[in-house]
This record gives structure tokens, sequence and C-alpha cells, in this order.
């Protein structure tokens, strides 16, 4: 789990990421997935964290949280995708990043989530994980 000081310690942070990212982390810290899995939290757009080649993981907005999923790097780097966008309270992210996780784990194949974003699209994904 990688965060950023989030609006605690940051004047361009739009969330505090803390709470959150420490939440995520006892949660999700060794994980069994199918394969190699980053996961992100940042306060801002600036993504000091970066989400953007992140598995999963979340940017604070002026509204909320925004979802991202599907970015790595390495040889043939893929940015991110928004899932969701601007949810509300960091309960309702946390519920959020349950269901992605849950969606990823029952997954058979053994790759980055990025193919699998680049495969389905991330309407397909989000409709399947969340009905939207």
């Amino acid at each position: 789990m990688k965060m950023c000081p989030g609006a605690t310690w940051c004047k361009r942070g739009q969330q505090v990421t803390y709470d959150i990212g420490m939440e995520m982390d006892k949660k999700y810290h060794r994980l069994q997935v199918p394969w190699k899995f980053k996961m992100a939290v940042s306060g801002c757009a600036n993504d000091c964290t970066e989400v953007c080649i992140r598995d999963l993981g979340l940017i604070g907005t002026p509204k909320g949280w925004n979802i991202m999923l599907g970015g790595n790097g390495g040889s043939r780097p893929r940015f991110s995708m928004r899932l969701l966008e601007n949810i509300p309270t960091e309960g309702e992210a946390l519920a959020a990043v349950d269901k992605v996780v849950a969606w990823i784990q029952s997954l058979e194949r053994k790759c980055r989530i990025g193919k699998v974003v680049e495969e389905l699209g991330i309407d397909a994904i989000r409709e399947e994980v969340f009905g939207k």
C-alpha cells in the first residue's frame, strides 16, 4: 500500500488519506489474488502515489473519492481507468473497494488487472461489480 500525506499535511490534499490507507493495508496485506496486485491512495489529482499505474487505488477529490482500476508500469505500461467517481464517504469508498477486491479474487485469470480491464472494458466491469 502506498499513500501520500493527504489533506492532513499537504496543502493540495482534497481528502485525508492516512486512515483509509491504513485500513486498506490491514485488510488486504498478504491478500491471495491471481497475480501481482499493487494498491495506492492519493489525496488529490496530483497523484503523488502513482495510482495511475497501480492495479487498484483511490484518488481524493473535493467531492469524495475516485476508484481507479487497471494500471501498471513495466514493459507494457497502462494507465488506470476511473471505475467510480466522487464516492462521498470513506466508508462507502471502502465498501466499494471490498466489492472490487472480491471480484478480482474470483477471477481465474493469471494476469495483471490492467489486461482484464483492457479486454473487458471498464464499463462492463462496472456493470458486473456494481450493476451500474
